[in-house]
């Protein structure tokens, strides 16, 4: 008896398992890549801020009120994937200032963001913080 193999099935199996391990890496190249891209759009943002802070102290604070709020609205309406930093609940951000002695005080913005939900990894949750030298008024006596 002489036995037959058929092999019309296997291609199409191979083409299947195939098919779905490539879309598996496929969507995790693509959450790495909007991690990444909200991870550098969230730095420079701490980054734009704390610069913000840092000169504060020489104009008045609706101005600074104003500059962030400014700020905010670019990074929303800027970019392929916009921020949704109008959103308290994806959005914060924390002032902080230290005085290291009299002539250096550094101002700290930590910004903290829930980005998109991705299936099998969940909501993305990305914090940066920059730390800048703020510039203070000197008095010469």
């Amino acid at each position: 008896m002489k036995m037959i193999k058929r092999e019309e099935g296997q291609s199409l199996l191979e083409f299947a398992f195939l098919i779905g391990f490539m879309l598996l890496v496929t969507v995790v190249f693509i959450n790495l890549g909007m991690g990444v891209y909200y991870k550098i759009q969230l730095n420079q943002l701490a980054h734009d801020m704390a610069r913000i802070y840092s000169l504060a102290e020489f104009e008045e604070p609706f101005e600074t009120s104003q500059k962030i709020d400014y700020l905010l609205d670019y990074y929303e309406g800027s970019g392929p994937f916009v921020l949704d930093v109008q959103n308290p609940a994806r959005f914060s951000y924390a002032v902080h200032e230290e005085e290291y002695s009299d002539s250096l005080h550094m101002v700290s913005v930590r910004c903290t963001y829930q980005g998109a939900f991705f299936p099998f990894v969940g909501r993305l949750q990305i914090g940066s913080r920059h730390t800048y030298p703020k510039m203070i008024p000197v008095v010469i006596p």
